[in-house]
């Protein structure tokens, strides 16, 4: 059946209801019907933006499986075929149009090499979520538009040559698990932010223009990518760029104008390459988190204030890290690194060190809490929790009630040293970090049984604390 719209209107929207019935919306005006939709659907002539419309999710329009017919007055078919899940129809797209935003946007079953009209310049997701798509689409030169352009299409796997005049390419191919080949990113381009995100089986080594600055994300959860790959010497934020590229090893070279790289090896299991940082990098959040085999002694630079879970889960490290004097937050910094031992010095810039060496299970060094951790409640706790081995802990002088809590919880050592001062050592004993009988603070007392009320009273495991108030704490 044709639906066929013969009057001039500047927009059309076909707009259907959960009963089958169809429409045309322009501004005020809604006329509906009640014939069923299948067939053909023409628009009129003279109308310069059309799309299907549905009232709710749950339409049947969703079913939408339907020729469609553009007059050649139409300039934008933005969202025109969005949502449409069975809908796998060639659809031939007027020479004029010049928007094809979100064009065939999560048409899951769509799988058509459609022909771009010369006249396009915007296709921002014009295929995102297609996940049945893989046609090696021709991109006309006009087009400047491409971000999430394939995003989502799961099955593609085409060499898709990418225009000249496209300055960004962010999300272009993100989620398109089949992917794996070596794209040509133009030399105009400056941005490619999670260009490549989450392509499980891309490896090749794609080459990174000169003129790139913002490579976050790019290659984040490429499983399978094992590439040397050069960043150009312009590149500032590398945020997540190879995030959970769980088959990586390469010795990749950061340039020294890089500022933001947090994240930008997190989840790399096979990673063991003494990554340098730059100087100018101040936060050094989770660079290397999960990097299970990593044991490198990678230099943090003096400018770096946050080291928040740098290392956290690097099973197999076992280096003296230097933490420079400027760090104030090193939340979970070596947590789980189970095969640490290293006498690290903790700057006392650091205010908060709340799971540092938590699960730290073969540290036994002399640790010394710093003085600026005082300043804010429960920034230390668990800090040493589940760290059997520690046998020996140095506490400033002065640490306030609650800094504490929960920093010895589950510690399965058979003895404990903790050297303080005498009001430390009463706050220790007095509140949640240890609870304890008959417990003499002015001297070394031994406390049996310890326990630690934090996380509903379950008991530690520690068989005897000693807490020294000794003026001279041991080297």
């Amino acid at each position: 059946m044709l639906i066929n719209f013969g009057t001039n209107y500047s927009r059309c929207s076909i707009i259907f209801d959960l009963n089958g019935n169809y429409g045309i919306n322009n501004a005020n005006m809604f006329i509906t019907s009640s014939n069923n939709w299948n067939g053909v659907v023409h628009f009129p002539n003279g109308i310069t933006w059309a799309r299907l419309n549905a009232y709710t999710r749950e339409s049947s329009m969703m079913a939408f499986d339907s020729s469609v017919q553009f007059p050649n007055s139409v300039t934008s078919l933005s969202n025109c075929f969005s949502n449409r899940a069975i809908f796998n129809k060639n659809v031939t797209i007027p020479s004029g149009v010049t928007n094809l935003h979100s064009l065939f946007s999560n048409c899951r079953n769509f799988n058509q090499n459609i022909q771009i009209p010369n006249s396009v310049i915007i296709a921002n997701s014009m295929f995102s979520g297609c996940a049945n798509l893989n046609q090696n689409i021709q991109i006309p030169s006009n087009v400047t538009g491409v971000y999430s352009m394939f995003s989502s299409c799961s099955k593609l796997d085409q060499n898709i040559q990418i225009p000249s005049n496209v300055t960004n390419t962010t999300y272009m191919f993100q989620g398109c698990d089949h992917l794996n080949q070596n794209i040509q990113i133009p030399s105009n381009v400056t941005g490619v932010p999670y260009m490549f995100s989450s392509c499980s089986k891309l490896n090749q080594n794609i080459q990174i223009p000169s003129n790139v600055t913002n490579a976050a994300g790019m290659f984040d959860g490429c499983a399978n990518l094992n590439q040397n790959i050069q960043i150009p010497s312009g590149v500032i934020e590398i945020t997540s760029m190879f995030g959970r590229c769980t088959n990586l090893n390469q010795n990749i070279m950061i340039p020294n104008i890089v500022k933001g790289m947090n994240r930008a090896f997190q989840t790399c299991y096979k990673l063991n390459q003494n990554i340098q940082i730059p100087s100018g990098v101040t936060s050094a959040e989770y660079i290397f988190e999960s990097c299970s085999i990593l044991n490198q002694n990678i230099q943090i630079p003096s400018g770096v204030k946050s080291t928040t879970g740098m290392f956290t889960n690097c099973y197999n490290l076992n280096q003296n890290i230097q933490i420079p004097s400027g760090v104030t937050n090193a939340l979970n910094m070596f947590g789980n690194c189970m095969n640490l031992n290293q006498n690290i010095q903790i700057p006392n810039s650091v205010v908060l060190m709340r799971g540092m060496f938590e699960h730290c299970v073969n540290l036994n060094q002399n640790i010394y809490v710093t003085a600026n951790v005082r300043n804010s409640s429960v920034v230390g706790s668990y800090l040493f929790r589940n760290c059997n081995n520690l046998s020996n802990v140095t506490i400033c002088a002065g640490m306030p009630n609650n800094s504490l809590i929960g920093a010895f919880r589950f510690n399965n050592a058979q003895s404990l040293n903790i050297w303080t001062d005498a009001t430390t050592a009463a706050n220790l004993i007095t509140t949640r970090c240890i609870q304890a009988n008959n417990a003499n603070t002015q001297v070394a007392a031994q406390i049996l049984p310890t326990w630690d009320v934090i996380d509903n009273g379950y008991y530690n495991a520690l068989y005897n604390v000693y807490i020294y108030t000794n003026t001279v704490f041991p080297s």
